[in-house]
Order: structure tokens, then C-alpha cells, then sequence
């Protein structure tokens, strides 16, 4: 279940204080895997993809089965009930629920179709007999199963009308209340009354509410992080009751929070921010105290949640590609005396255009008993680009022979006489070390175009949602959509004001695909627009596209993926 539990406390059980880190297996998917996994009572490990399957994997890397959808899998992590029931949504609108029949074999036990892309997470009721989702069409359900009338599995119980779309995912606390966020700026709290949801409290933020809630261990406190920068505490089930549903405290951060938070057991709130940031935040009753960050330089964390081993360790995955362990440091191992030569090489390159260079390094000598070489160059590559690399070698060695090395790296090369080289440009240098060796190295590097009279820059991050946008299958020429890109300026903090964006276009998206341009004028703080796309297939087979938004904001362009196909 995503984050642990129905409380979403995103402690684990499970000491894992022996893994040493080290890869046992990997498994292919088709597509990006941005749901989480959820594992079964025998290990089996459930995971969606966004090449629009469910897959069943086995403890050791091996597919059990896998089920297509007809969308992608993106956000939504399956949850697991207590008779093994597979609970996820899709792109494709529905909410399935599948039985595991063990090797080759898994049944579709029903599938609820909600008006939109479901990327929320399900979360089941103590009682396994309903099961909680939200939508983007605006409505959290309630869904029907393990119901003595069967025919009603899989039906509706009631829906919560919000005021736009549901990402949070919801949590559940010990008396049975819903918590969830809303994309219309609010934290709700519903009772289930049976054939209806009773709002008990809501709660105004001053943006869209992506992330899920975390429930206190003594029930009393929602902790919830939102776009508007802050980590939320929300009372409840305190006396007296008008305290509800009000603030408890806020803590700012530099960035929007679509982090979910985590609990440790000792009350500590763990949250990932857009600043690059993981929080250690100490709840004080009426206010908050950073207890510490972690910052990770360009990590940004996005929708990365924090999870807690039993060892208080804290995981949480960055959109540098990392998967982060923070804690207490691994001992340093002690190092090994190893005759090594280093070339650290620099280059700075700009330019309009693509450049390759190529990079030959030689060294030739005569051998001798000891010797130190040093050697430095200074090149220039052509055409477009200027690049200047400065590489200095110093190598002791002690030799009587002859040696070869050849290396061939991107960014770092290193010989087997344990000569290591980080080259980019086109170096030619000679020098006389303790033996003959001829070093080669080839580097590509790209240049990308800047365009003339670019705005300037400006200290924003841009939320694009949804990332990717999946068609599905549709007949040779017959236009599906237009589906919708919004993109969302945060309104900023005291401590970090909003900036206005200026949106340049866009790129990227032709044909099969057509473009309706909402972000054509200055996006200010707090402000929204989208983009719509519309996919008319030209041929059978695949048809995936990249659409690029150019702005003026941080790491920009954004990218979102398109994926349809034609029949």
C-alpha cells in the first residue's frame, strides 16, 4: 500500500539494516515506472508501467503475469487487501481490482469506470468491503467488494464531489475518516454514513493540494504538504471539536511540497520539497522547528516520498536519477596503496549548434627506473563551439617494461596501467613518464541552441501536470481529444515571492499531433493555463511524440511525453 499503510506513516516493519545495497536483479518493463511497488504475502511484487501494464514479478526478477490496461499506469501504486485482491487505477479511467491465480494466470475481479485519468492510489477500509479513490474528473469514490451480494462488487457506494482533480491519495484513520487532498485548494475530512459521505471538515490552502496525508499516531494531527510551499498541520478528533479542521501550524519551505510526508516513531515529519530539500521537521504542539535538511544540489525531489526503515534510515528517489539513504554515514573503508596517474580535464562549451570533437591523448617515454612526468595542454575545438580543457598529469611510477593502455569514455576514461582521464576537447600532449603507453579518448559532446533574445531567467519552478499523456488506440485519421497540459506558476512564499513566467511556445509536437496554445502570455504567480493536444493518427502502429514548453523559468524546457496508436 502506498506509504506503508492506511495512516500512510511510510514506516516500514522490516529491518533492513543487513541489505548492503546491492543490485540482486532488475526487471524490464516497456515504458517509465513512476508507480510505486506494493508486494505480496508471498513475495510476489505488483508494480504498473506506463507501457499500460500491471506486472507481477516474482522474488527473483522473473514476470509472474502481466495485465494490459488500456492507459498508462503513472501515479497510482496498488494497494493489496487481506484476501490478496489488486487494487490500482490507470489512464484509462478505471479502477480495476485483480485476483493473482499464480503463474500465467490473473483474473479481473471487476473494474469501475470514473469520468477521467485515475492517478490516485486506493486505500481499503478496515473491514476490506470498500475501497477509496480519487479521480481527476473531481470525485473521490467510494467502491463496493467482498459484499455478500457479489453483484454489487465493484459498484458504486457513494461519490464526494470536489471542486476540480484528485492526485492525493487518501488516508484513512483509525475511526474510519477520509483524508484527502483536492486540486481546488482544499484538505477534506468525510465520514462514510454508508450510502453517502458526510464532509466533516474542510480545509483552504492557497493552492492545489497534490500531496497525500499523513495521520499522527495518536490521531489528532494531519500533516500534508501543498503547492503553495507549506507542510500543513491539521487538527482533529481534539476537544474541544471547533478546533477541527483549523491549522495547527505551517512550515514553509522553498518550494512546492507535492511530497507526501512520512512519520517516524518518534513524531518526527519527514517531507521532500521542489527546493531541492529533505525536511526533518519536529512538531511542537503550536508550531514547527526544522530539526534538519538534506539537500541534495539540482535533486529536485517533485513528487518523491520519503519512506523509513526500521533503522530510521530515510529513503527518498530524486529526479537526478538517485535513490537517497540518509542517516548515519557508512563507515569509510580503509584505502589500498594503488601507483595511480590522474588527468582531470574542464571544458566549457557554448554555442548555437551540435559539435563533436574528438579527444587523442599520447605519451611516449623512455623507462627508467623512477620517474615523475607532468604534462599540460592547452586546446581549442572547432567549429561553432569554443572549448578549452587544461590537463595536468603527474604520475610516479617505477617501471622496466613497456605498457599499452587504450581507453574509449564519454565523460571519464581510465587505463589499465591506472591512469584515469575525464577529456572532452581534441589534447595532444608528449611527456616522459616511467613507461611507453599511448592513451586514446573519445568524447561527443552537444551543444544546444540558444535562442536570440531569450528572456531572462527567472528563480521558478514550473509544475507541469500531467507529465505524459497517453491516447490509447484509435482508428487512422479519426482525431481523439483534445486532452489538457496545465501548467501552474506557484504562488510563491515570504520567503521565496512569486515570479512571473514568460511562456515562449512550445515545440516538438507535429504531426500526428495537434497543438491548441493556452500559454501564449505571461504567466504570473499563482496563475494557471493549459495546453491542449489532440491525436488524429496517421498510420497504424505506435505514434510517440515529445511535447517541449520553452519558458523562461528553471530547467526549463519541460517536457511532456505523448503516446497513441493508430489502427
Amino acid at each position: 500500500m502506498f506509504l506503508h499503510d492506511i495512516q500512510h506513516t511510510g514506516l516500514s516493519t522490516i529491518d533492513t539494516s543487513a541489505n548492503p545495497g546491492l543490485q540482486r536483479w532488475k526487471f524490464a518493463t516497456k515504458g517509465g515506472v513512476s508507480s510505486s511497488a506494493a508486494i505480496g504475502a508471498d513475495g510476489t511484487i505488483y508494480v504498473g508501467s506506463e507501457d499500460e501494464n500491471l506486472y507481477a514479478v516474482n522474488p527473483n526478477g522473473t514476470q509472474k503475469w502481466k495485465f494490459p490496461t488500456g492507459g498508462s499506469i503513472l501515479d497510482s501504486s496498488p494497494a493489496i487487501a487481506k484476501d490478496g485482491t489488486i487494487y490500482f487505477g490507470s489512464a484509462d479511467e478505471n479502477l480495476y481490482a485483480l485476483t493473482d491465480g499464480g503463474p500465467g494466470t490473473v483474473t479481473e475481479k471487476w473494474a469501475f469506470k470514473t469520468g477521467a485519468f485515475v492517478g490516485s492510489s486506493p486505500a481499503i477500509s478496515a473491514d476490506g468491503k470498500t475501497i477509496y479513490v480519487g479521480s481527476s474528473d473531481k470525485n473521490l469514490y467510494a467502491i463496493l467488494d467482498n459484499q455478500s451480494d457479489k453483484a454489487l462488487n465493484g459498484t458504486e457506494k457513494w461519490a464526494f464531489l470536489t471542486g476540480n482533480g484528485i492526485a492525493s491519495s487518501p488516508a484513512i484513520g483509525a475511526d474510519g475518516t477520509i483524508y484527502f487532498g483536492s486540486g481546488d485548494f482544499s484538505v477534506y475530512a468525510l465520514t462514510d454514513s454508508g450510502t453517502s459521505a458526510t464532509k466533516k471538515w474542510a480545509f483552504a490552502t492557497s493552492a492545489d493540494v497534490e500531496s497525500s496525508p499523513a495521520i499522527s499516531a495518536d490521531g489528532k494531527t494531519i500533516y500534508i504538504g501543498d503547492d503553495d510551499g507549506n507542510l500543513y498541520a491539521i487538527y482533529d478528533n481534539e476537544t474541544p471539536s471547533t478546533l477541527n479542521g483549523t491549522q495547527k501550524w505551517a512550515f514553509a519551505t522553498g518550494g512546492v511540497v507535492y511530497s507526501s510526508a512520512a512519520i517516524g516513531k518518534d513524531g518526527t515529519i519527514y517531507i521532500g520539497s521542489e527546493d531541492d530539500n529533505l525536511y526533518a521537521v519536529t512538531d511542537n504542539g503550536t508550531s514547527a522547528t526544522k530539526k534538519w535538511t538534506f539537500f541534495t544540489l539540482f535533486g529536485f525531489l517533485l513528487n518523491a516520498s520519503p519512506a523509513i526503515g526500521p533503522d530510521g534510515t530515510i529513503y527518498i528517489g530524486g529526479q537526478d536519477d538517485n535513490l537517497y539513504a540518509v542517516g548515519m554515514q557508512s563507515p569509510t573503508p580503509t584505502p589500498t596503496a594503488t601507483p595511480t596517474a590522474t588527468v582531470t580535464a574542464t571544458a566549457t562549451a557554448t554555442a548555437t549548434a551540435t559539435a563533436t570533437a574528438t579527444t587523442t591523448a599520447t605519451v611516449t617515454g623512455t623507462p627508467t627506473t623512477t620517474a615523475t612526468a607532468s604534462r599540460t595542454a592547452t586546446a581549442t575545438s572547432t567549429p561553432s563551439p569554443t572549448a578549452t580543457a587544461t590537463v595536468t598529469e603527474t604520475a610516479p611510477a617505477t617501471a622496466t617494461a613497456t605498457a599499452t593502455a587504450t581507453a574509449t569514455p564519454t565523460v571519464t576514461a581510465t587505463a589499465t596501467a591506472t591512469a584515469t582521464a575525464t577529456p572532452t576537447p581534441t589534447v595532444t600532449a608528449t611527456a616522459t613518464p616511467t613507461a611507453t603507453a599511448t592513451a586514446t579518448a573519445t568524447s561527443t559532446p552537444t551543444v544546444t541552441a540558444t535562442p536570440t533574445a531569450t528572456p531572462t531567467p527567472v528563480l521558478v519552478k514550473l509544475k507541469i501536470s500531467p507529465r505524459s499523456l497517453n491516447f490509447g488506440t484509435e482508428t487512422i485519421g479519426n482525431p481523439k481529444g483534445p486532452k489538457d497540459v496545465t501548467v501552474s506558476n506557484p504562488k510563491g512564499s515570504k520567503k521565496k515571492p512569486g515570479l512571473t513566467v514568460v511562456m515562449e511556445g512550445y515545440s516538438g509536437a507535429g504531426s500526428p499531433y495537434s497543438v491548441t496554445n493556452g500559454c501564449d502570455a505571461p504567466l504570473a504567480p499563482a496563475a494557471k493555463c493549459t495546453i491542449g493536444v489532440t491525436f488524429t493518427p496517421t498510420a497504424s502502429g505506435p505514434q510517440n511524440a515529445t511535447l517541449t514548453i520553452i519558458d523562461n523559468a528553471e530547467r526549463e524546457p519541460q517536457r511532456v511525453k505523448l503516446k497513441g496508436k493508430g489502427k
